[in-house]
Order: structure tokens, then C-alpha cells, then sequence
């Protein structure tokens, strides 16, 4: 399931969010599923609601890198970036977060063979 095509929107656009979230909570139910298949296991947590305060995006941007984090050491990448440090209020690093977590995804996608 590539991500990318949903990660190309601005920042106020609450809908194209919307749809960002469910394609990545998405993504990430599907590499859990992958993952199970070979014998692996890592926590799965609910990344469909991003939350409406600062603590609560916070508390989303830090949950959703530790998803990242256990699904690279599973399938032995290296050079994470830190999907957890993002002002998402700055809209240049907002938009470097999208594209840094869109390669992610890809590289997931493809040691998956997804």
C-alpha cells in the first residue's frame, strides 16, 4: 500500500488528514499482518486520531516512531530518522516529516515485498 500519493497535502487540509491517518494506520495493521506471518510480533497501537492538543500530538508522533522503530529492527533497517521530532505547527518541517515518513513506508513496503 504506498503511502506517498497520501502524504502530498497542505497542512490545514483536515480531510486530506483524515486520509493520511487511515492509510497509515492502515499500512501499519497490514505490516503487523506481514510481520505475524514470519513469527513476529510487535505492539499495535491506534494511530487513527492524531488528538487535538499539542501533548496529544506529541504523545502520536512518539507512539507512531516506536511503530517504526520495532518494525525496522524486525526487518533489520538501519538510518531511521526520528519520525518523533517534527514541529508539526512549521510548515517546512511538517512537509520534510511527509516525505521522510513516506520513505519509510516505501522501504518497508519493499523489504516486506508489499
Amino acid at each position: 500500500m504506498d503511502i506517498a500519493p497520501a502524504s502530498e497535502f497542505t497542512y490545514d487540509n483536515e480531510s486530506a488528514w483524515q486520509d493520511f491517518l487511515l492509510l497509515n494506520s492502515l499500512s501499519h495493521e497490514n505490516y503487523n499482518y506481514s510481520l505475524s506471518l514470519n513469527g513476529v510480533t510487535i505492539p499495535a497501537y491506534p494511530l487513527l486520531d492524531i488528538g487535538d492538543t499539542a501533548e496529544a500530538k506529541k504523545d502520536w508522533l512518539q507512539t507512531h516512531y516506536l511503530m517504526h522503530q520495532d518494525i525496522a529492527d524486525a526487518l533489520g533497517l538501519i538510518d531511521l530518522p526520528d519520525l518523533s521530532e517534527v514541529e508539526l505547527h512549521s510548515h517546512d518541517e511538517f512537509y520534510n516529516w511527509l516525505q521522510l515518513h513516506a520513505q519509510q513506508h516505501q522501504l518497508i513496503d519493499a523489504s516486506l515485498n508489499l
